[in-house]
């Protein structure tokens, strides 16, 4: 067994052109465009441009490659039955505004690198192909395939790894290099519901009628904003009364009049990533408990009630479908969009449920809430659950190089978020984002440390070296 060191001493020979590649392919915007789409590049020409960069690069190694449709490719290294697969994206988000330079213009500073991408995913891609290429050159005969998937539509749709595995080979086991380290062994099912809820007439002995409600963008996001337009008499009535909810619930809120009889009441809370709704505060739940406090319609005034009842927990405790195991924890459920249209409301819910409790042990209870009530509930979308118990041999093999190499004992994760590594029949998320790190994905002036990428190569190297050693 080779010393962690060698493997370091080698990425550090490599860093140079390392950073060189990296540099190249960031600035490159490969940002989905559908103006530039086409059947050579289905999500438009940046997207293309980078992956055909790096099936240039692999084949200047020496590597085989192959593009499939444009969709994805692979670079490939080895011979034998098994297929090893590193999972990985060249697409990045868009950039957004608050960069203090141009986000597709790669700079140094401070011994960190900011670019759009460096850290989502094309720095820990980059990294992972200068392994094999350590591993290559070191003249190590892997004895199977060893093969980096580049996908290129992982932050949107995932459609590129639909189409890569309608025409090619599954890897027998792998992991993806878009997350962090040590190791993501559990990944919590997730599925986003839209429920179709009839309304009440608005009309009634109220002194206030509602005329619009909405919230929310995203079903992935807690709404950071709810906004209601009112129809009363009574405006400075009710404008006393948000002055006083606000104050009591410590949240932020703005009334505009639109005019004698008619207001707009907006509230703001504290957005969070839909996998963590409990961190953060609900504009939608806010705004709709002030409506409940108002003179509204009584048949109208219950119905919010009810949907405050069942939506405000974010353990699902509301809907009677609480859940949780020792692996990956609570059913988190976060109401993420609530858009109210005359005689219905529409209310867009995203659930990430534990690795080892199927959906069918819970599902059943929604639809029996929605009969119940009267709902109809249709799925948007549903991931399965992605979970490779600890003591299996690739957990254990990623885990203890990741000990070698930092000195840090450490336990494999689960998170309810979703990676790539959700695509293999068998694999996990293994960094390249070290945990003291912060987590600058997505984020104006993404950054990744120099060393941390240098430091991942040496890494993945000596993982890939431990798996061809073993039968797994």
């Amino acid at each position: 067994m080779l010393e962690p060191s060698v493997f370091l001493n080698r990425a550090e020979e490599m860093k140079e052109e390392l950073l060189e590649k990296l540099m190249h392919i960031l600035s490159i915007p490969s940002i989905y465009d559908p103006n530039t789409a086409d059947n050579n590049a289905p999500f438009g020409k940046g997207i293309r441009e980078a992956l055909d960069y790096m099936l240039n690069i692999g084949k200047e190694e020496g590597f085989r490659v192959k593009n499939v449709g444009g969709y994805a490719g692979h670079i490939e290294w080895g011979e034998g039955e098994e297929l090893v697969g590193i999972l990985g994206h060249v697409d990045v988000v868009p950039p957004g505004s608050g960069w203090s330079d141009d986000p597709f213009r790669p700079y140094l500073k401070d011994e960190k690198l900011f670019a759009r991408g460096v850290q989502d995913d094309k720095g820990p891609v980059l990294a992972a192909f200068f392994a094999m290429k350590m591993l290559k050159e070191m003249g190590i005969d892997p004895g199977k395939r060893i093969r980096l998937i580049l996908g290129t539509d992982e932050e949107r749709s995932w459609k590129c790894m639909d189409h890569y595995f309608k025409h090619e080979e599954m890897p027998d086991y792998g992991f993806s290099p878009d997350a962090e380290f040590p190791v993501i062994h559990a990944e919590k099912g997730l599925i986003d519901l839209a429920f179709h809820i009839p309304v009440p007439e608005n009309e009634g002995n109220g002194n206030v009628q509602l005329l619009q409600l909405s919230g929310g963008d995203r079903l992935n996001m807690v709404p950071a904003s709810a906004q209601a337009v009112l129809q009363t008499p009574k405006q400075d009535s009710v404008k006393r009364l948000f002055e006083t909810y606000v104050t009591d619930r410590k949240i932020d809120g703005n009334i505009e009049l639109v005019n004698s009889m008619e207001m707009k009441v907006i509230c703001y809370g504290k957005t969070a990533h839909g996998s963590t709704p409990e961190q953060g505060k609900n504009a939608i739940m806010f705004l709709l408990e002030f409506l409940t406090g108002l003179d509204l319609s009584h048949p109208l005034k219950e119905k919010l009630k009810k949907i405050i009842g069942y939506f405000r927990s974010t353990s699902g405790k509301g809907l009677q479908i609480h859940s949780r195991d020792d692996v990956s924890g609570s059913l988190t459920l976060n109401t993420g969009t609530l858009r109210w249209e005359q005689k219905h409301m529409n209310i867009g819910v995203n659930i990430r449920y534990p690795v080892t409790i199927p959906i069918e042990n819970w599902y059943p209870q929604i639809l029996s809430v929605a009969e119940l009530e009267g709902w109809s509930v249709n799925t948007i979308d549903h991931m399965e659950p992605l979970y490779v118990p600890q003591d299996d041999l690739l957990v254990k093999i990623l885990l203890n190089t990741y000990e070698n190499h930092t000195g840090q004992k450490a336990k494999p994760i689960s998170i309810g978020g979703a990676t790539y590594a959700r695509v293999l029949k068998k694999g996990v998320a293994y960094g390249a984002m070290f945990p003291d790190r912060p987590d600058t994905a997505h984020q104006a002036d993404e950054h990744m440390i120099i060393d941390d990428l240098v430091r991942s190569t040496a890494i993945y190297a000596d993982a890939l070296l431990q798996i061809i050693r073993h039968k797994i």
